[in-house]
């Protein structure tokens, strides 16, 4: 009997794949936008000129900085391997990035043993229901 996965995030359906051992049925029922709310953007201002820091958990989140920050800033900047650690290297803002780990519980570990900082600004991701 195959395992059975309901995957619900957004990708094209032909990327998925069927076989004997693993069965996926795709219902996408989440779609992250990125905001464009004027109170957001005005507070992601005021962050932008403050030492502050920040956990990037995802690709959308520094899409979201990369599309909204217009100058690099003066953070402490904690994210995901892979892929998020490459966009942030691709923005020049390499230099930012004090600690890194693989997901999110070893990021907030690292970040727990080695910071007390007194405020952390953590990207949340908003999904629209279908």
């Amino acid at each position: 009997m195959p395992v059975k996965i309901l995957y619900t995030g957004s990708v094209e359906k032909e990327f998925i794949v069927n076989d004997n051992q693993i069965q996926i049925d795709y219902e996408p029922l989440i779609e992250i936008q990125l905001s464009n709310d004027r109170l957001v953007l005005n507070q992601l201002r005021e962050l932008e000129v403050q030492k502050v820091f920040v956990v990037v958990t995802s690709q959308n989140a520094v899409a979201f900085l990369k599309k909204n920050v217009t100058t690099k800033p003066n953070w402490s900047i904690a994210c995901i391997e892979g892929a998020t650690l490459q966009e942030f290297e691709k923005m020049g803002w390499l230099d930012l990035v004090v600690y890194t780990a693989a997901n999110a519980a070893s990021l907030a570990e690292k970040i727990a043993l080695n910071e007390n900082p007194q405020t952390m600004y953590f990207h949340i991701h908003v999904g629209k229901i279908n």
